[in-house]
Parts: C-alpha cells; structure tokens; sequence
C-alpha cells in the first residue's frame, strides 16, 4: 500500500541523484496503456531547448507497494535524465540507460527494468 508522502520523498531521493534542471510533474493515473498494453509508468517531455517539462504518469491499478512506486518512478526519472542530456528514449548502453540500471541495482536494490 502507498502512504501518503511516499511520493515526495521519492521525489526528493530521485532529484539528488538526477540533479535535473527541471523537477517532472509525477501524477497517478488509474490505468496506463502503451501501445495497447498496459505498464506501470510512462513518461513525457516537451523539451524547448530553453527549458523542460517532464510528466510522468503513475499506474494506480498496476503499483501496490513503495518498492513499486520507487523502481517505477526511477525508470522514469532515468528518462527526464535522457532529454535533458540528449540522450535517446531507449534502454541501451549508447542512451545511457544501462548505467542507470546498475547504480540503482547496486546503491537502492532496486530493479528498474523488471518491476512486478
């Protein structure tokens, strides 16, 4: 179960270790759909060159425990990190994502890939 201020204090966790120009905006939604399947998060930018805004959407049917929400929310924070670093949306050593993995695996025990 999330309780409430779990959300701003993965906030906060994850914009020390991004150290983004931009803080995103993180909303739960009740369900979230990716070509046609459902995922736990997914995240959005508009990136003007001047300034940012991410916004990352949090599945409320998918997430049910902090751990959930943390690896999901680092997932997506990783990809605020990509825009802002120039950086492809992918989830391969060349944008990066790769590194993110295993800092997170090794400093939090989290996966950010594999969440169930």
């Amino acid at each position: 179960m999330i309780k409430a201020g779990q959300l701003e204090l993965f906030e906060l966790v994850l914009l020390d270790v991004f150290n983004l120009k931009q803080k995103p905006i993180t909303v739960f939604s009740r369900a979230i759909k990716f070509d046609r399947a459902e995922c736990y998060g997914l995240y959005s930018a508009i990136d003007t060159r001047k300034s940012y805004f991410h916004k990352i959407r949090i599945s409320r049917k998918l997430i049910k425990t902090p751990e959930q929400l943390f690896a999901v929310m680092a997932h997506e924070y990783v990809h605020a990190w990509q825009v802002e670093n120039d950086k492809e949306l992918l989830h391969n050593e060349s944008s990066k994502f790769e590194y993110w993995i295993n800092y997170f695996n090794m400093r939090f025990e989290t996966d950010i890939v594999g969440i169930v």
